[in-house]
């Protein structure tokens, strides 16, 4: 994991990482958020709500969203105060990219 001061932060400070979303994944976050609509579990209602746009499912918008989490916490780094600062902590995040995983059903946003 990355470690900067608060001086050390620049715009256009960048970082990635890739992560396959399973459908235990989205289970899990079905179960957690109560978003219960069909659009993210059934196949073939997907297909058809998004007029053939969708080769599957559409994975939890939020779930992919949370990611950024990670981004920021894990791959861009810790964030420490240093002497210019005064002590208070900057929360950056970095460019999150991603695909959709074949295996895993996920396909679009939504």
């Amino acid at each position: 994991m990355n470690e900067y001061t608060l001086s050390e932060i620049a715009v256009g400070m960048k970082a990635s990482f890739e992560r396959t979303i399973t459908r235990e994944m989205e289970e899990m976050f079905r179960k957690i958020s109560g978003d219960d609509n069909p659009l993210h579990w059934d196949d073939e209602y997907a297909g058809q709500a998004g007029g053939g746009r969708f080769n599957g499912h559409v994975c939890y918008g939020m779930l992919t969203a949370s990611l950024y989490s990670a981004m920021a916490g894990m791959y861009l780094g810790k964030i420490q105060p240093d002497s210019q600062s005064g002590g208070s902590v900057l929360h950056e995040s970095g460019v999150c990219g991603g695909h959709s995983a074949g295996d895993g059903g996920s396909h679009g946003q939504g």
